[in-house]
């Protein structure tokens, strides 16, 4: 076998070796590779070769070359013959043949090497269909697919070589209906189908970012699976924009003739516009069940535009239509209910121009988005009296009066703040209202005038300098009306909590409950809300005293909105999740998140963010088959609020990664570091939510022995933790206990101590003795211990913690890790009876570990 050969046979092993020598400086990587392949030589062979051509290959590693794969299809002609059920292919065995197409066979799979329960597809190259362009596609499919991290692109999970040299790809198994299917089959209006195509909108501007550009976007490339999630599939046809060549290749057209766009049919250069076409023919046969059809000429015979506007002109064949079949009405009949915006958002998307398309399918869903919410799109021709209409449907009262310009300037942040009430109740608390309201306008207005970038000296004013400025005013004027001044410092006070400035924040929401109480008293609902909002601050640093604020809140809102009023909802929610992480009465927690559940979903009004923030919350502590639909409905929610872009959105996918990693710790990582990615853009890195959420992203990789990508995330977070909130020790800690056990783990066991000793010994002045918390890093430090064979040491820390946490709730997978370094201490010491008895519970913790809550 010649060693390009070999490498193509064991490049999984060669791609993990590889990417632990490439972390260390280059003078260390010839001994690492020694000793990781001390009973290897030909593998240890492979990697030094590689590392060797990395000065001529400009650092950049690819698969196997072409005459390899030629090689590898020596075979070629035979008729193809389906894999039978129980063949085994690398860790996986065959349970039966799903789909089969023009180029591969999919087998659905799963895993067969026993390191956890995953259904798979596996898609493999068919037999005869061995010339050097199929083959070198099918590569790419898997180098695109490599490249690609979204909730709604179905994810590539392994690739390899059967034993016969076919190359094969794993993805995640997807069961749903094609896009149209389900849409017609579920009965979906309007909203929902266009929700639907802003999942899929959102998965292609993913992979346009990523320099991926589909070119075979149609609905049996859409699947919708039964939570109503969009996943798109087949990139075998898909084109890179850096590097690729298919344009110099004869003869190379590969689309779907009635899905392709003008410039596919003609044979021109391809570019995201291509897929921007493609989401407007999906569109509109969603929302109208007319199919595309294409003339000889390569033009769509069908008029763009549905509706009684205006069509534009197409060369060629006169219309034609192909009606949906599942549809009991007539395409004109469909088309009453499109006509306007939508009609305008699908002529754009089917320009015949690339150009005049939208720039990308990002716009395309914003301009959707923007549709659902009633507000003008980009894409209609701008006219005064187009944004007059839009803006007296969706403010009919409001729009009456000339003042509706100035207050939509400020309403954003008047509904953080005053006009959050009931104005109807009565019309003397309106009246009051009213009048606070003119003055905490007046006030946000002069603030931001005071602002004018235009003005000499002002320089680039931030959101914090304007924070800064209206909280200075605020408190130079200590006699104005104590209910308006509480207005104005809640709405600030809450503007800093979202800035991360958590300090500056309690201090001003200190100052907002003692107004609130001097202005109302202290049965008010107002002053409950405040209460609450401090409460989270306070827990930062004190949790103990937080509960004791959220008590307040909780009673106060009960007597003043009722017990069934969102505001309870939403303190009943944040309490709870305090009072988990203080490991306090579980039972009373999820007695309590489950109450706030239904207080939300039962209450008037728009509470879905808050409604998903309680799904999530109550999911914990559940069996997977529940948790995990309850939290993809938080995400669900809050994607319908927030959209993509979002910290809301952020969250719910950090926490749907959590409850994933014990079925599926691929998907769980991909889901963090689309969360990562969104809260980075969001609130950049130096924010507390985006060090959460890059804490979780190291601790997923932690705990599936990623210790070598997971070490330089902790570092990253305790260093910015360190410096941007020093007295917060609470994250401190999680950082350095992720940090130690990494260490731990890759071979440097007196750091780790380091670390480990230094999280305890915060952890233990912050919590509580009985901590679940506290007793992980006991034993983490112990493990530290006995790496550095100090087993003496090391056994009343390791041993005893797995002990105190026999019988007390926790997450299968520290459960695991827990075990599995008790036994490997006993192991490494010699006392083998000692390792057997907890490698029963260590048995037992595994084969429960599906069933288990999330947590």
């Amino acid at each position: 076998m010649s060693a390009d050969e070999l490498l193509w046979r064991r490049w999984n092993e060669v791609d993990a070796l590889l990417a632990g020598a490439l972390e260390l400086a280059e003078a260390d990587r010839e001994s690492y590779i020694a000793r990781e392949t001390i009973n290897d030589p030909e593998l240890g062979a492979l990697v030094t070769r590689l590392l060797e051509r990395l000065s001529t290959d400009r650092g950049r590693l690819t698969a196997p070359s072409g005459e390899v794969v030629r090689a590898a299809f020596g075979d070629a002609g035979a008729g193809e013959v389906d894999l039978a059920p129980g063949t085994v292919v690398g860790p996986y065995v065959i349970v039966g043949r799903w789909a089969q197409g023009g180029m591969a066979t999919v087998y659905e799979a799963e895993r067969a090497d026993g390191a956890y329960r995953q259904r798979v597809a596996l898609k493999m190259l068919r037999r005869g269909l061995d010339t050097m362009d199929l083959v070198q596609r099918f590569l790419r499919e898997r180098q695109i697919l490599s490249s690609l991290s979204h909730p709604n692109i179905a994810r590539l999970l392994d690739g390899g070589a059967a034993p016969d040299g076919r190359p094969y790809l794993v993805m995640e198994f997807v069961e749903g209906d094609p896009i149209t299917t389900h849409a017609d089959a579920k009965r979906l209006d309007v909203n929902a189908r266009l929700d639907l195509v802003q999942q899929v909108a959102g998965a292609v501007h993913a992979a346009h970012r990523q320099l991926v550009v589909h070119r075979d976007i149609k609905p049996s490339n859409i699947l919708v699976n039964a939570d109503g999630s969009v996943k798109l599939l087949d990139f075998g046809i898909a084109k890179l924009l850096e590097g690729d060549t298919e344009h110099t290749q004869v003869g190379v057209r590969a689309l779907t003739p009635s899905y392709a766009s003008p410039e596919q049919i003609r044979g021109e250069s391809i570019t995201t516009a291509a897929d921007v076409y493609q989401l407007g023919l999906l569109l509109r046969e969603l929302l109208t069940g007319i199919r595309p059809q294409h003339d000889d000429a390569g033009a769509e015979a069908l008029p763009v535009r549905a509706s009684r506007l205006a069509t534009l002109e197409w060369r060629g064949a006169p219309p034609a239509v192909e009606r949906a079949t599942a549809r009991d009405t007539t395409p004109e009949r469909l088309a009453r209910q499109v006509s306007g915006d939508l009609d305008v958002i699908i002529a754009k998307a089917l320009r015949p121009e690339p150009e005049q398309r939208y720039a990308s399918a990002d716009e395309l869903a914003s301009d959707i988005r923007r549709h659902l919410r009633g507000l003008p799109i980009a894409a209609h021709p701008e006219s005064r009296t187009y944004r007059l209409r839009k803006l007296v449907r969706r403010n009919p009262w409001g729009a009456a009066a000339p003042i509706v310009a100035g207050v939509a300037l400020v309403g954003y942040a008047l509904t953080t703040t005053v006009q959050t009430r009931r104005v109807a109740t009565e019309r003397d608390r309106a009246e009051q209202e009213a009048s606070k309201a003119a003055e905490v306008t007046e006030f946000l207005v002069q603030l931001f005038q005071g602002a004018n970038p235009n003005e000499e000296g002002s320089g680039q004013v931030t959101v914090r300098d304007l924070l800064d400025r209206g909280l200075g005013e605020i408190e130079t004027e200590p006699n104005g009306d104590p209910a308006v001044r509480a207005a104005m410092l809640s709405a600030i006070g809450k503007s800093y909590y979202q800035l991360g400035q958590y300090q500056q924040a309690r201090r001003v929401m200190e100052q907002a409950v003692a107004e609130r109480r001097a202005a109302h008293g202290g049965m008010h609902r107002d002053v409950a809300s405040d209460l609450s909002q401090l409460a989270q601050l306070v827990a930062r640093t004190d949790r103990p005293a937080a509960l004791l604020i959220f008590a307040d809140a909780l009673d106060v809102a009960e007597q003043t909105a009722g017990p069934t009023a969102p505001l309870v909802g939403r303190i009943l929610t944040l309490y709870a999740l305090t009072l988990s992480r203080a490991n306090q009465e579980d039972a009373r927690v999820q007695a309590m998140l489950d109450r706030a559940v239904a207080i939300l979903r039962a209450a008037p009004g728009d509470n879905r963010a808050e409604l998903a923030t309680a799904l999530s919350a109550a999911a914990y502590g559940k069996a997977l088959d529940i948790a995990l639909p309850r939290m993809r409905e938080a995400l669900m929610l809050r994607r319908a609020v927030y959209g993509d872009r979002h910290a809301g959105t952020a969250m719910s996918l950090s926490d749907l990664a959590l409850a994933t990693e014990r079925v599926d710790p691929i998907e769980a990582d991909s889901l963090m570091q689309e969360a990562l990615t969104i809260m980075e853009a969001v609130h950049g890195t130096r924010h507390a939510s985006t060090l959460g959420i890059m804490n979780n992203l190291a601790g997923l990789r932690r705990d599936r022995g990623a210790y070598r990508e997971a070490a330089p995330l902790y570092r990253q977070v305790l260093a910015l933790r360190r410096e941007l909130y020093p007295d917060e020790s609470g994250g401190q800690a999680y950082a350095l206990y992720g940090l130690g056990l990494s260490l731990a783990e890759s071979g440097s066991p007196r750091e780790a101590e380091t670390h480990l000793r230094d999280a305890y010994r915060i952890l233990r002045i912050s919590e509580s003795p009985g901590s679940i918390l506290l007793t992980l890093t006991q034993a983490a430090v112990g493990y530290s211990l006995a790496r550095q064979r100090r087993f003496t040491e090391a056994e009343p820390l390791l041993a005893g913690a797995a002990t105190r946490i026999r019988d007390v709730p926790l997450n299968p997978v520290d459960r695991i890790s827990l075990l599995e370094r008790v036994v490997w201490m006993y192991r490494a010491w010699g006392r083998d009876a000692q390792a057997a008895g907890y490698e029963e519970q260590l048995d037992h913790a595994r084969a429960t570990r599906g069933d288990a809550g999330a947590s």
